[in-house]
């Protein structure tokens, strides 16, 4: 019996479509979105709509692959991405983005499961990491949730505005 990958109980993830070019530029020009996706000035649509046709290049060629995460309503919840793809070690860095109003519903945890799944069975890859803000109770305990443990603390890693943050590094390791 084959593995299906993706799709979960109560939310799905799939590819970004052009679709989806009105709720990525939302979030991507979101200015408090910004520290965390390290963006400097906000995104044009068109600069939208070329990096939705690269994503059909796959991750192999991108070093990258965003999902869209959708409830059973076919909504748009959030977003949850794959980074920095290492393909000599087999790992690489997520990110994720669950709109204000969805949060607190289980989707972000669901939609990590899903994207550790796929990561770990299908890509073969050895482990997760991701980066979250020391003070980012939110996001710290969606990580633990979803089975990922803190290894390091970086001090004065993020400027936000004039202030350095620290951020914790989690990792999640098959």
């Amino acid at each position: 019996m084959s593995t299906r990958y993706l799709v979960g109980e109560n939310v799905k993830l799939r590819t970004v479509e052009v679709a989806d070019v009105d709720f990525l530029c939302e979030i991507e020009n979101d200015s408090q979105n910004w520290s965390v996706s390290d963006t400097l000035a906000p995104y044009s649509r068109t600069t939208m709509e070329e990096y939705i046709q690269s994503e059909s290049l796959g991750i192999w060629a991108n070093g990258q692959q965003r999902f869209i995460i959708e409830n059973q309503e076919k909504n748009i919840v959030g977003a949850v991405d794959i980074y920095d793809v290492d393909i000599f070690s087999h790992k690489a860095a997520i990110g994720i983005v669950i709109k204000e109003e969805c949060r607190r519903n289980g989707y972000g945890r669901e939609a990590l499961r899903l994207l550790c799944d796929y990561c770990f069975s299908h890509l073969d890859f050895q482990m997760l990491y991701a980066y979250v803000e020391t003070g980012n109770e939110p996001s710290v305990s969606l990580m633990k949730s979803a089975g990922f443990e803190i290894t390091a603390t970086l001090k004065n890693w993020r400027r936000i505005g004039r202030e350095y943050k620290d951020v914790y590094v989690f990792q999640k390791i098959r």
